[in-house]
């Protein structure tokens, strides 16, 4: 199934990179998608800058390939 951008636009998307979604939210809208991405844990402030910014370089990658996942899941795999 192939969503058009118009489609898409109906659904919503919460998504909690630190633990369950109904810590954050308590009503999850109708027509809402309630994610928990497991991307690592909090970047500690007491490493090194150099350390910090490799570690804030990773999540940044790991959640960019689980938006394209999503896109695809949404979209499907042969949408342009």
């Amino acid at each position: 199934m192939n969503l058009s951008l118009q489609d898409l636009a109906d659904f919503h998307v919460i998504v909690s990179l630190q633990g369950p979604v109904k810590s954050y939210v308590d009503n999850v809208p109708f027509h809402t998608a309630a994610l928990e991405w497991d991307v690592g844990g909090v970047v500690a402030a007491e490493l090194p800058e150099d350390q910090r910014r490799e570690r804030y370089a990773a999540l940044s990658r790991e959640i960019a390939v689980q938006v394209s996942n999503l896109m695809t899941t949404l979209r499907g795999e042969e949408a342009d």
